[in-house]
């Protein structure tokens, strides 16, 4: 079996019929390929400019659909958008909903809270549609840039920090708890290292004890 994979490894079959196509073939095909993909991102580069991200540096850019991001999610990271939607809670209805090629949501704000104006306009609300209005966001859109957007729409805005948690008292047990589990897999650790060094000390100790010096009489 290895000797026939070898043969068919070197072409030494040629184009038999049942067999598989020469090695040769194959890498020329494989060569193809790989000529096609270059000339395609080369053509795609002369097309396009580099890809800017907030903080004024290039980041990466998507042959496929540029205008998508890498996001992380609970499902590892993929290529995609990060949807976003305002919604009335008091009549349930979305008011705006866009897709943005961005992972974060700390620039997001005027850009939902414009579109939303855009719309409620067109329906024959006024400019001031959110002024005296509540805002409820979670910590991931905390920034700035955000805050500022909400100021300036009038807006009563509540968007709690990432540690909001460990002020408020109702989270109080869930904070001792997972400082408990820390503490626990601290300790667990030092007893696990503990232990090794121990064993190591008596494996050392034992291979001491066994070996006996040559004596040459």
């Amino acid at each position: 079996m290895v000797e026939e994979q070898v043969k068919l490894d070197r072409g030494d079959y040629g184009d038999e019929p049942g067999r598989r196509s020469s090695g040769g073939a194959e890498r020329e095909r494989q060569i193809e390929r790989l000529l096609k993909k270059a000339e395609r991102v080369e053509r795609w580069l002369q097309e396009n400019g580099p890809k800017m991200g907030r903080q004024g540096r290039e980041i990466k850019s998507n042959v496929t659909d540029n205008e998508s991001a890498i996001m992380v999610t609970s499902h590892g990271t993929i290529q995609g958008y990060n949807g976003q939607a305002l919604v009335d809670s008091k009549d349930q209805v979305i008011i705006h909903a866009e897709a943005f090629g961005e992972s974060q949501d700390l620039h997001l704000i005027p850009a939902v809270l414009d579109g939303a104006k855009e719309d409620m306009g067109a329906i024959g609300c006024g400019e001031d549609y959110f002024v005296g209005k509540t805002l409820t966001a979670d910590s991931n859109y905390r920034s700035p840039p955000n805050l500022k957007k909400c100021e300036e729409e009038g807006l009563d805005a509540y968007i709690p920090d990432k540690r909001f948690r460990r002020r408020d008292p109702r989270f109080e047990r869930e904070h001792r708890q997972r400082q408990g589990r820390s503490i626990n897999s601290l300790e667990e650790m030092e007893s696990s290292m503990n232990l090794s060094s121990k064993r190591k000390n008596l494996i050392n100790g034992w291979a001491r004890k066994r070996v006996l010096p040559i004596r040459s009489d």
